[in-house]
């Protein structure tokens, strides 16, 4: 993997992924993700199969409607079917609510009350994410959702097959000064973000994706001081992390009232590079919370 202090961005090879895991298992996708999935893959996905793959899973298609038919997505009247629930909202944001689920359930685990926190944390900050980069337009979306939803699906992932890892997570509470993945590298030989990135790659999602979760405690190296020219390509990845920044804060509001700890030090820097000033920041952030209030 390039991960020298001078990348820009980290790289992941298949070889420095399986070093990497050091024997750790991810989690599979289940059956009705792989049905939906290859029917997706096709030249013409049929909107209708996908509906009936989801209807044949009785559990999942119970929450899927329980789940778009929740305040936050805001429709004008009750969702019935899966069927309705694709016409209305289209298919991937449909699959992405499927992938949600799928997820939460196949994260299950001794530590379930942790498991449920990290899960409605990750499902808050995809549809805050999914929401403001309609105002500010620099991913769709359903694919905002997705990595709103797995950026740090390798915390919990971690915590159940590593016994040691909660002690790493205890120490970094006491040291916000240090980047949580250096601290993960030091004492565990991998951090949370590679096997997020592996996780994403694992059940196919985009490739960009995997970058950003994998790149996405790089802020302080990504928004200060000289680099060199960017390709395209990561300078998208950038301006994608700048927004997950953005929304960081604006949770760590939702939550906790405050900033998030590292908004003090980026802050400036990731509002300046999207072109917002502050006023354009409050703003986005009040009407997240508004949304959530509802």
């Amino acid at each position: 993997m390039e991960d020298n202090k001078s990348a820009v961005l980290r790289k992941l090879t298949e070889d420095s992924a399986m070093q990497l895991l050091e024997g750790l298992t991810l989690p599979p996708q289940p059956g009705t993700l792989l049905d939906i999935n290859r029917e997706r893959a096709k030249a013409e996905p049929d909107v209708e199969a996908v509906a009936r793959i989801i209807e044949r899973d009785l559990s999942v298609a119970a929450a899927v409607l329980k789940t778009i038919n929740s305040p936050w997505f805001g429709l004008p009247k009750k969702v019935e079917s899966v069927r309705q629930a694709v016409v209305l909202l289209g298919m991937p944001n449909v699959v992405n609510v499927v992938i949600a689920l799928a997820m939460k359930s196949e994260l299950q685990g001794n530590n379930q009350a942790g498991i449920d926190r990290f899960f409605d944390d990750a499902n808050d900050t995809a549809l805050v994410l999914s929401s403001v980069m309609g105002e500010v337009p620099v991913m769709s979306a359903d694919k905002a959702y997705l990595l709103g939803l797995f950026r740090d699906c390798g915390m919990p992932i971690l915590l159940q097959r590593l016994p040691q890892y909660a002690e790493v997570l205890q120490e970094a509470a006491k040291r916000p000064e240090q980047s949580l993945t250096d601290l993960e590298d030091a004492r565990l030989r991998t951090d949370h973000a590679v096997v997020g990135a592996l996780m994403s790659r694992h059940w196919h999602l985009p490739e960009e994706i995997g970058t950003i979760i994998l790149n996405h405690h790089r802020t302080r190296e990504l928004f200060g001081g000289a680099r060199r020219k960017l390709t395209p390509f990561e300078e998208n990845i950038r301006t994608v992390i700048a927004v997950l920044a953005m929304v960081d804060c604006i949770c760590h509001r939702l939550r906790k009232g405050k900033d998030s700890p590292e908004w003090g030090a980026i802050g400036e820097k990731v509002l300046a590079h999207l072109k917002l000033d502050q006023a354009e920041f409050e703003h986005l952030a009040w009407d997240q919370q508004d949304r959530f209030a509802a």
